[in-house]
C-alpha cells in the first residue's frame, strides 16, 4: 500500500499511515495495520518500536501499538532446536491505557488460531501442534478436534 505514494521510504509510510489513519475517523472503525519490525536481525525477541520501516511515522500516529514475537526464532545454527509454538504479545502504546499489558499465545498452526494460554482452548492448540509435527492436513486436524480424537 505505502508503496503507491511517491517519494522516500518514509514519506511512503507516512501518507500511508495517515490515509489509513483518516479512513478509520471517516468510518469510526478499528483498522489493524501489520508492520514490518525488528529488522535487527535480532529475532526471536521483542521488537522495539522504532525498529519498523518509517517505524517512527507509525508509532506517533497509532493509537495503540502492539508488539508480537515468537523467541522460538532466537536459536542459531547449531543450537538445540526448541520450538514451542508460543507467541507473545505486548501493548507498548496506547492511548486508552494498559500500556506494558502481555500476553502469551500457543500458535495452532494448522488453523492459524492463536490461544491464550489461560484459555479453555489451549490445550486443543497444544494437540494441533502435535498433529501438524505429525504431518496431519489442516482438514484432519478440523476432523480430529470435531470427532475428538487425540491419539497421533
Amino acid at each position: 500500500y505505502a508503496k503507491g505514494f511517491g517519494g522516500t521510504e518514509y514519506d511512503q509510510v507516512t501518507n500511508a499511515i495517515m490515509g489509513i489513519k483518516a479512513i478509520a475517523k471517516e468510518f469510526q472503525t478499528v483498522i489493524y495495520v501489520p508492520h514490518q519490525a525488528n529488522r535487527s536481525g535480532d529475532f526471536g525477541k521483542e521488537p522495539k518500536m522504532d525498529e519498523g520501516r518509517g517505524g517512527g511515522t507509525v508509532e506517533e500516529t497509532s493509537d495503540v501499538f502492539i508488539t508480537l514475537w515468537n523467541p522460538d526464532q532466537a536459536n542459531q545454527d547449531g543450537e538445540e532446536q526448541v520450538n514451542r509454538g508460543e507467541v507473545f504479545q505486548r501493548i507498548r502504546k496506547s492511548r486508552q491505557g494498559g500500556v506494558g499489558a502481555s500476553a502469551r499465545y500457543q500458535f495452532a498452526p494448522l488453523t492459524l488460531a492463536m490461544c491464550p494460554i489461560d484459555d479453555v482452548l489451549y490445550e486443543r492448540a497444544l494437540d494441533e501442534r502435535q498433529y501438524a509435527m505429525a504431518g496431519d492436513s489442516w482438514k484432519e486436524a478440523v476432523l480430529r478436534h470435531k470427532n475428538k480424537v487425540t491419539e497421533i
